[in-house]
């Protein structure tokens, strides 16, 4: 039990950290992303799409649902082929590595 308690303290502690670290950098974050489901997407914006996802892959071409400009992290990449960027539209992804 105490050992779950300190952990939540810890991760209270932690998370205030980052928010007055954000706060005195001049960013406003009200918390850090946590993958909520096994989507892969991790920030949706409303009109926009997603504008930041991950998977075990290669992220593939002519998706819809992908901002341009999204990112996507390939968790399972290795060196040179882990981060993508779509260059494409909302209707037909384009993922472009970026090296």
């Amino acid at each position: 039990m105490f050992v779950v308690v300190r952990d939540l303290v810890d991760e209270a502690f932690l998370q205030a950290a980052e928010r007055l670290e954000a706060e005195n950098s001049g960013l406003h974050v009200s918390r850090r992303h946590d993958i909520q489901d096994a989507t892969g997407r991790i920030e949706y914006l409303p009109g926009r799409g997603t504008v930041q996802a991950w998977g075990s892959s290669a992220p593939t071409d002519s998706v819809a649902g992908f901002a341009p400009g999204c990112i996507y992290h390939n968790l399972a990449g290795t060196a040179g082929s882990t981060l993508y960027s779509n260059i494409g539209t909302f209707s037909s992804s384009n993922w472009l590595n970026i090296t």
